[in-house]
């Protein structure tokens, strides 16, 4: 089971969670984590906005960057926010698969 983040901001709950799907949306529309040294500040805005793709596909990335922004503005600190949806990001790499089905790897021959 993967890892996730829930939030509340102004009398909502948002649930932040990556899979591979989300990550496919997000990188389709320019994500690229290397830029993250160059442009922390937009990557946390992209991560945001990518993490709400599963439990809240139709919020809009204007959106999310207000609830981001609602979320820093009550004190949440930026690298920390940062870190944990790097965390969730990542953990999508790293995870176990969910299903009971048996590992399978690709031979290179």
């Amino acid at each position: 089971m993967s890892k996730k983040v829930i939030v509340d901001v102004e009398g909502v709950s948002y649930t932040l969670e990556f899979n591979r799907m989300a990550i496919r949306t997000l990188e389709r529309a320019g994500f690229n984590p290397l830029n993250a040294e160059i442009a922390p500040v937009d990557t946390l805005y992209q991560l945001f906005w990518g993490a709400t793709r599963m439990h809240h596909g139709t919020l809009t990335a204007e959106k999310s960057d207000s609830v981001l922004d609602a979320l820093l503005d009550d004190g949440y600190e930026l690298g920390d926010i940062l870190e944990s949806l790097s965390e969730l990001y990542s953990e999508v790499f790293t995870s176990e698969p969910s299903s009971k089905k048996e590992k399978k790897t690709l031979t290179v021959v």
